[in-house]
């Protein structure tokens, strides 16, 4: 019983893994906005952690709403995520500036929606710009600073409507 929870799982950038609370505040942001909505719950992974976040989708009821939103590092692992032998069940899977690009992986149908907002203009030491690629793929091209993707209120704003017509849809 009950009303189904809608779950959010993000997956933080960081260079070592357990920086992403440091390197990530903007997605912080959208976190808020999407706790707004009805019947949500949020886990947050440093991007080092996608395996513990597959194996906590994994105990998610059937009904349950599985979205991932992945930011530079925690993007590129949110593919890996998708990849992993289990095959999760991910509704729709948001990603900011995924790098580095030579980590991205092709996503499968286990994705039902897919969208990237991908930095034509991608920062020094290959940070951002991952292009990725798969079955039902959305790429948004944008350029600004790999660090600013993350706190990019138009994108956060997208991102929520997006959120919403998954839980519509479902």
């Amino acid at each position: 019983g009950g009303p189904i929870v809608n779950r959010i799982y993000f997956l933080l950038r960081g260079f070592w893994g357990i920086d992403g609370y440091v390197t990530s505040v903007g997605m912080f942001g959208l976190r808020s906005m999407l706790l707004n909505l009805p019947n949500v719950e949020c886990s947050t992974y440093n991007w080092a952690a996608y395996e513990q976040a597959a194996a906590d989708m994994a105990k998610q009821p059937k009904e349950a709403t599985i979205i991932v939103v992945g930011y530079s590092g925690g993007g590129s692992r949110a593919t890996w995520l998708a990849n992993l032998p289990a095959k999760p069940r991910i509704d729709l899977m948001v990603l900011y500036d995924p790098s580095p690009p030579w980590q991205m992986k092709v996503v499968g149908d286990n994705v039902k929606k897919a969208i990237s907002y991908h930095n034509t203009t991608p920062f020094f030491f290959g940070l951002g710009g991952g292009v990725l690629r798969g079955e039902h793929v959305e790429q948004i091209d944008i350029s600004e600073n790999h660090m600013l993707v993350q706190s990019d209120v138009n994108l956060h704003q997208r991102t929520v409507a997006e959120v919403r017509k998954v839980w519509v849809s479902t």
